[in-house]
C-alpha cells in the first residue's frame, strides 16, 4: 500500500539518495516476476510448475532484465542497493526451486526485506479498486460485468475470485478469508530464506508516508531532512484509531 507514492518519490530523489545517503535506487520499473502472464512457459519466478535451468533463465527477459541492473550495481561506488518493486513477493511462486533462483542471484548482497503494512480494512477497498480498474483489469474481463465491492468480497472470502491478482492467488486462502493479513502471509514465506524483515508501518508516526519511509525504514537521514522541510506531504497520516472506532460500532 502507498507503494505508488513511494515509487514516485524514489524517482525524484534518486540522485540526492547516491549522493548524500549512499543508496543507490536500482532496478527502477524493473520486473523480475511477469505482471501479466504469471503461469507463462518463460515466467521463471512466477509459474509454480516450472524449474527453470539456467538455460530457460536466460529466455526469460524480465529476469534477465533484473540480472542486468544487479550487474550494474555491483560496479557502483554505494555502500547500500534499494530496489523497490510492489508486486514482487506476491506474484513470486515461492517454490523451493524459484527461491534458489533467487538466492543464488541475490549471493553477493546482504539482504534485508521491507514490507510496508496497512490496516486490513482500508487495504481491502483500495486493493478492489486498483485490481478492477481498466488498466488493471487489460482486455481480460468485460467491464460492464465487473463484480461490486460486496460481490467481490464474498468471491474473495470464498477462495472463488478468478481475477489474476485475486487475493487468494496471490495470499493465500487465509487472507482471502480475513483469517491472516497478507503482510503476514508474505513474512511467513520470506523468513524462511531470509531473516532480516523490516515492517514499515503506515500508522505508526505522525507527517506523511514518504517521510516516515526515508526517516524511520531505511536511514536516509540527508533525503528524509530534505522531504521533512520540503512542501510535499504525500499521503499524510493521520492519527485516527480505526480499531477503538470499530470496535465501539460492535458494541
Amino acid at each position: 500500500s502507498g507503494t505508488t507514492t513511494l515509487r514516485s518519490s524514489l524517482d525524484k530523489n534518486r540522485a540526492r539518495l547516491l549522493k548524500f545517503d549512499g543508496i543507490d535506487y536500482i532496478c527502477a520499473h524493473q520486473f523480475p516476476v511477469k505482471i501479466h502472464g504469471l503461469d507463462g512457459e518463460r515466467s521463471c519466478l512466477g509459474n509454480p510448475a516450472l524449474e527453470c535451468s539456467p538455460e530457460d533463465i536466460r529466455k526469460d527477459v524480465y529476469f534477465m532484465s533484473f540480472r542486468s541492473c544487479l550487474m550494474n550495481y555491483r560496479n557502483s561506488t554505494a555502500t547500500k542497493a534499494l530496489f523497490h518493486n510492489e508486486v514482487f513477493i506476491s506474484n513470486f511462486s515461492a517454490t523451493k526451486h524459484s527461491w534458489q533462483i533467487l538466492r543464488n542471484e541475490l549471493r553477493d548482497f546482504d539482504v534485508t526485506i521491507i514490507l510496508t503494512y496497512r490496516r486490513y480494512f482500508e487495504w481491502l477497498p483500495s486493493y478492489y479498486a486498483q485490481v478492477h480498474n481498466a488498466q488493471g483489469i487489460g482486455n481480460d474481463w468485460d467491464k460492464s460485468k465487473l463484480p461490486t465491492f460486496p460481490e467481490w468480497f464474498q468471491l474473495s472470502a470464498d477462495c472463488t475470485d478468478q481475477n489474476t491478482f485475486s487475493v487468494h492467488r496471490r495470499w493465500g486462502d487465509e487472507s482471502a478469508r480475513r483469517e491472516l493479513h497478507p503482510i503476514e502471509s508474505e513474512i511467513s514465506r520470506i523468513k524462511l530464506h531470509y531473516q532480516n524483515i523490516r515492517i514499515h508501518n503506515m500508522h505508526a508516526f505522525s507527517g506523511d508516508l514518504v517521510s516516515n519511509f526515508y526517516c524511520n525504514t531505511i536511514d536516509a537521514d540527508y533525503t528524509c531532512e530534505h522531504q521533512v522541510k520540503s512542501d510535499e506531504h504525500a499521503n499524510p497520516l493521520r492519527s485516527r484509531d480505526y480499531d477503538i472506532l470499530a470496535l465501539a460500532a460492535y458494541e
